[in-house]
């Protein structure tokens, strides 16, 4: 699933790098690749992108590996009841499996592992797929903080698959839903070592992982703030997403290239203002803002009418008042 992601951002270095064979290589590839993970790994009866797709014998090779694991566990003492119980579903999908016709290619569920979202995170599930997805990880999948590595194992929970979660619902503008996952995250904060989070939920694995900001970091910044950066271009965009309660929001000194930006929301009486600083100049800004098209704005203490949901901008200094 990791070229979900590297497949557009390889297209993107090649349109910087003007090498127009490479780009659109790239871009029907992923393409491609976006169709064949909405078709073949989709399952309609189950509401979810499988685990992995590929033949019966596969699937059955996979499935008897985890009853292997499960009997080898059990012989060393490692006994529980849940043990047991995935034991007996295991046994019962490979019959379900054996009974197929030999040589079936499709989509198989053995783990229900937390990649199943990837397709979303990544923003290429249809709408309607994604949030069907993300209501059933969420009322189905989830243990105390957050998704389980294994829906079928439903024991173990790490950052990365909460995060990974949170940024799915980022990417279908579900901000609250978002926030719910963030906090799952912010409660496992200072467990094992003061200033950190452990990979492994709440408190065991590694206590330093790089992956365990990626829930806190890219939901705050990239949906709440709203921020998308094109540093190559010396071009920033801020598209706020400010969740249920929060009027004030303000980050200071995010490295972007060269430069330095700060940008900051409050909210006073029946307006609010958006503040966008940066330390160089030459750059352009885009602010963002669903629904203002027609309306009044001030922009540097001069009236304006917005032409479009977009206010261009430039220089190091920018603050705009809306009106609510």
């Amino acid at each position: 699933m990791i070229l979900l992601k590297i497949r557009p951002a390889i297209t993107k270095m090649a349109t910087i790098f003007k090498e127009s064979a490479a780009r659109e290589d790239y871009a029907q590839k992923a393409a491609i690749l976006k169709n064949k993970v909405n078709t073949l790994f989709w399952d309609e009866a189950e509401g979810s992108y499988a685990d992995f797709y590929g033949t019966r014998e596969q699937a059955i090779s996979t499935t008897q590996g985890a009853i292997e694991q499960i009997e080898m566990g059990i012989s060393t003492g490692k006994y529980s009841p849940d043990m047991l119980k995935k034991q007996e579903f295991y046994k019962e999908l490979i019959e379900r499996l054996r009974s197929l016709p030999e040589g079936t290619r499709k989509g198989w569920f053995t783990n229900k592992n937390w990649v199943i979202i990837t397709p979303v995170e990544t923003g290429i599930a249809p709408s309607d797929k994604a949030v069907r997805l993300l209501n059933k990880v969420r009322n189905e999948h989830n243990g105390k903080y957050g998704p389980y590595l294994s829906a079928v194992d439903r024991t173990s929970m790490m950052t990365i698959a909460t995060s990974v979660q949170a940024m799915a619902e980022c990417a279908y503008g579900r901000t609250d839903e978002a926030m719910w996952y963030v906090d799952k995250i912010v409660q496992t904060f200072n467990r094992v070592l003061p200033g950190s989070i452990s990979e492994s939920m709440p408190d065991r694995g590694c206590p330093v992982q790089a992956w365990t900001i990626y829930g806190l970091v890219s939901p705050l910044i990239t949906h709440v703030y709203g921020i998308s950066p094109d540093a190559f271009n010396k071009v920033i965009s801020f598209a706020p997403n400010l969740p249920s309660g929060w009027g004030n929001i303000s980050i200071s000194n995010l490295p972007v290239g060269a430069n330095n930006i700060s940008f900051a929301i409050k909210k006073s009486g029946n307006g609010k203002s958006y503040h966008i600083s940066s330390t160089e100049p030459g750059w352009v800004f885009t602010l963002k803002l669903k629904g203002i098209a027609g309306k009044k704005y001030v922009l540097n203490g001069k009236k304006m009418t917005a032409a479009s949901d977009e206010i261009k901008l430039s220089g190091k200094e920018n603050k705009v008042v809306v009106m609510l």
